[in-house]
């Protein structure tokens, strides 16, 4: 199981309700195991390029980054959505920082 807690700054940007979308559509993507050869999880284009940290060194295999859909401006929005179409991982300006649990790492 997926537990997602998030950081006081988001609460600047998003509303309660994007924030609880944004938390959802997050674990619903770690819950989901299938993926495919490109390392997109199929049936979830919100999510894209799903990578760790590397630096500085300590942080390796701790942290995590992911790129998720923008919605705005356009521009972004087409490039997002382009990539997809193109079998390309998609990335953006937009991520998210998250580490494993220590009890589930695949979570």
């Amino acid at each position: 199981m997926t537990e997602v807690y998030t950081e006081e700054t988001l609460f600047k940007s998003l509303n309660q309700k994007e924030l609880k979308e944004l938390a959802d559509k997050f674990k619903e993507y770690k819950e989901n195991k299938a993926g495919n050869t490109i390392g997109i999880k199929l049936g979830n284009p919100y999510f894209g390029k799903d990578e760790a940290l590397t630096y500085p060194p300590e942080i390796r295999n701790i942290l995590y980054k992911i790129h998720f859909k923008p919605d705005s401006p356009k521009s972004a929005v087409k490039k997002w959505n382009s990539n997809i179409q193109r079998g390309c991982i998609p990335t953006s300006d937009h991520i998210i920082i998250y580490c494993r649990g220590k009890k589930n790492t695949d979570s």
